[in-house]
């Protein structure tokens, strides 16, 4: 699709959410706002729990560089499970 024919179909949803204001297209799901703040919340307790254990692991650059890279890529599922929760239709 060219770009000329997304503005046009950007256009005719928004002259919808005009004439109908509650339709699904509009409307804000409450799933979405709330997984922001899921993930958020969740990233601020794991950078503090990550944080902390930092302190346990042995001054050895091998195992640090093993701790970090962990502790860098563990977030991640988990917040990927948030995201497709939020991205669920409500009626599934």
């Amino acid at each position: 699709m060219r770009r000329s024919a997304y503005i046009r179909q950007g256009r005719r949803i928004l002259k919808n959410c005009t004439r109908r204001f509650a339709s699904y297209v509009c409307a804000m799901r409450w799933r979405t706002p709330l997984a922001g703040l899921a993930i958020l919340g969740g990233l601020a307790v794991y950078i503090a729990l990550a944080v902390t254990l930092a302190d346990i692991v042995p001054d050895h650059a091998l195992v640090e560089a093993l701790y970090y890279l962990l502790a860098g890529l563990l977030w991640i599922p988990p917040a990927v499970s948030v995201i497709g929760w939020a991205k669920r239709d409500d009626g599934a």
